[in-house]
Parts: C-alpha cells; structure tokens; sequence
C-alpha cells in the first residue's frame, strides 16, 4: 500500500523520461542511418566499432528479454562484455594481418 505505483499516477510520473528516451533513441537512429549512408568513407576502426556496439546492444537485448528474471538480467548485461573485447582484438589482429603495413 505504501508503494510509489498506488500514491502516484504512474502514467504521470513516467511520460518525462518516457519523452527523453524517445528523443535519445530517435537521435541516436539518425544519426546511426547517417554513419551507414558514409559507410565506405570510414576508418576500418570505426566500422569495426560501430559494428560490435550495434550487434552488442542488439544481443544484449535478446539476451536479456530470453533470460527475464531479475538476477538474469544483470548477469546478461556482464557476460557480453568478454566476448565483445575477444570480436574487436580478433577483428584488429584479421585487420593487421590482411594488410602488412599496418
């Protein structure tokens, strides 16, 4: 009975940040559509960097909805973090590799 949920409008105390997030995420898609429209134009680092970040958000999410307990949740938003440093040195050392001056 003391819960925020049964004193407050939860819709209420919800739609600013719900509003925040819809402005970051619309921002973040535009200029993300941007970076793909001058995809040849950049750098080998910074492809492979947007490459990991959006697969790794993109996993991280289907992660996380598959495993939706509490404890889950936290434990998927961790692992991911190993993996994705072993894709960028792979991708770096493949990089390296395939062109000898570098």
């Amino acid at each position: 009975n003391n819960a925020t949920q049964n004193k407050v409008a939860i819709l209420d105390a919800v739609s600013m940040p719900n509003k925040a997030f819809t402005v970051a995420i619309i921002g973040s898609l535009l200029g993300l559509s941007y970076l793909l429209l001058i995809w040849r134009r950049l750098s080998n680092d910074m492809r492979l960097l947007l490459f990991v970040s959006v697969s790794g958000i993109l996993l991280n999410s289907l992660d996380c909805a598959a495993f939706g307990t509490i404890n889950g949740r936290y434990g998927c938003k961790m692992v991911w973090l190993i993996p994705f440093c072993l894709m960028a040195f792979a991708a770096n050392k493949m990089a390296k590799l395939s062109d000898p001056l570098k």
